[in-house]
C-alpha cells in the first residue's frame, strides 16, 4: 500500500480553517463538522500545538459568523426606539443575544473537537535559531524572517513527532507556502491546500463506497434534488450583479436548471452522505436601478448632482448557489432507495443575479413622478 493510500494523521493550519470560516459549530456550513465528522470515523488521529490553538482562537474574530454577530447586536441597539415603536421589543431576549459568547462558543466547539488530539511540544530553540540564519524553510531568504518564528516551532515539531513514529502518515492541509517548502521531501508526508481537499482526501482512504456508488446515488435522488432545489430557490432573495437598486427586485420566475453532479462528498456513512455542490438558477425579473452613466457626479461636493433611474428587464438572469444535501439510501440498492433528507442553501443574505442580456431603458422625471403616485396608491409598476 503506497502513502497516498494510507492516512494516519492530520495536522491543520491555521490558514485551511480561517479559509473555512472558522465555522466549528455549524451555523452557515456543515464544512468542519463534517471535515472532523469523517476524522472520527476513520479514526484518524489529530496533531495541534499550543501555537496553532493560540492563532486559531485569535482568529475566529476575522470570521463571519463573528461578525454578523457582532452586526446582530449593534442593529438590535440601534434600532431598539423603532421596536418599541412596532411592539416587538423583547428586552429578555435581546439581552440574552448580548450576553451570548459567539467567540467562546466556537473555540468551545473547536475544543471538544481536539479533546482527543496529539498535543506537540516545543522543539529545542537551538533548532529554530540555526534554520534562522541559514534562511531554510519556512525561513525565506528575504522578507520579514521573523514573522515565521511561530510556524517554524509547529513544522519543526510535527517533524520530529514524525520521525518517532516511522509507520504514521501525515496529512498537512495548508496553503502556506513556506509550510510546503518546509515538509517538500519529509517521507511519510502529504499535503493538500484546504478542508474540501483534506475531505476528498479522508474519504478516499479505504471508503465504503466507490466513486461509482456515489454517483449512483446522486443519480438516484436527483429528480428530488432538482424538486428540492427549486422549492428552496422560491424563497430567496435576489440582487443583481453590477447594478444598485432603487427598491427591491422584482422576481417574475425562479427556474433550478441543473444540480451540479461534481459534487464533494463531506460525509459518507453506511446509510447516508453529506455532499457540498452547486445549483444553477435561472431567475427573470424586472426592477429599477441607478444609471450611472446618465447621472452627473459633483467632484468638489463628492456627491451626484444630478440622479437618475432606468428600468431593467432580464428573462435570463444566471445564479449559482452553494449547496449542501443530505441523502439517505440502502446500502444494498443504492440508486432505487435514494432520497433527500435535508436540502439546504449556503447563501448569506440576497443571492446575486448575472444578467448580461437585460433590457436597460431610461426613465424621465415625469414617468418617475407618476410612478411615486401609483405607489403611494398601491399599484405596482407593471400593474
Amino acid at each position: 500500500m503506497s502513502v497516498d493510500e494510507r492516512i494516519t494523521t492530520i495536522l491543520v493550519d491555521t490558514c485551511a480553517f480561517r479559509d473555512a470560516n472558522s465555522d466549528f459549530i455549524g451555523i452557515s456550513s456543515m464544512l468542519l463538522p463534517s471535515f472532523f465528522s469523517v476524522i472520527k470515523e476513520k479514526d484518524i488521529l489529530l496533531l495541534t500545538h499550543p501555537i496553532l490553538e493560540r492563532e486559531i482562537e485569535k482568529h475566529i474574530e476575522d470570521s463571519g459568523i463573528y461578525k454578523d454577530y457582532q452586526s446582530l447586536v449593534s442593529h438590535i441597539n440601534k434600532c431598539k426606539d423603532v421596536l418599541r415603536y412596532a411592539n416587538c421589543c423583547d428586552e429578555e431576549l435581546f439581552s440574552k443575544i448580548a450576553d451570548y459568547n459567539i467567540k467562546n462558543q466556537t473555540f468551545r466547539a473547536y475544543k471538544k473537537y481536539y479533546k482527543n488530539a496529539v498535543k506537540l511540544d516545543y522543539p529545542n530553540p537551538e533548532l529554530i535559531f540555526e534554520l534562522y540564519f541559514l534562511s531554510k524553510p519556512p525561513f525565506a531568504s528575504t522578507g520579514k524572517k521573523k514573522c515565521e518564528f511561530p510556524d517554524a516551532f509547529v513544522i519543526e515539531a510535527t517533524k520530529q513527532y514524525i520521525n518517532e513514529h516511522p509507520n504514521d502518515v501525515l496529512l498537512v492541509v495548508s496553503k502556506d507556502n513556506d509550510w510546503v517548502k518546509s515538509f517538500w521531501g519529509v517521507d511519510n508526508v502529504i499535503m493538500c491546500e484546504s478542508i474540501v481537499e483534506a475531505i476528498k482526501k479522508i474519504n478516499s482512504i479505504e471508503s465504503i463506497l466507490s466513486e461509482d456508488m456515489l454517483i449512483k446515488i446522486f443519480k438516484g435522488a436527483y429528480t428530488e434534488i432538482l424538486s428540492e432545489a427549486q422549492r428552496c430557490a422560491e424563497l430567496e432573495d435576489y440582487y443583481l450583479d453590477d447594478y444598485e437598486l432603487y427598491e427591491e427586485l422584482e422576481i417574475d420566475s425562479v427556474k433550478v436548471v441543473k444540480v451540479e453532479d461534481s459534487f464533494v462528498p463531506l460525509k459518507i456513512s453506511r446509510d447516508m452522505i453529506l455532499i457540498k455542490t452547486i445549483a444553477n438558477v435561472r431567475v427573470a425579473g424586472y426592477g429599477e436601478i441607478f444609471d450611472e452613466d446618465r447621472s452627473v457626479w459633483d467632484n468638489e461636493d463628492k456627491e451626484y448632482f444630478i440622479i437618475e433611474y432606468s428600468d431593467i428587464d432580464f428573462d435570463d438572469g444566471e445564479a449559482q448557489i452553494e449547496c449542501e444535501i443530505s441523502i439517505k439510501f440502502d446500502f444494498d440498492n443504492l440508486e432505487e432507495t435514494a432520497r433527500v433528507d435535508r436540502f439546504k442553501f449556503n447563501n448569506r443574505g440576497y443571492i446575486y443575479v448575472s444578467c448580461v442580456n437585460a433590457e436597460i431603458t431610461p426613465i424621465d422625471e415625469d414617468e418617475m413622478a407618476l410612478r411615486c403616485l401609483r405607489e403611494d396608491k398601491g399599484y405596482s409598476r407593471r400593474g
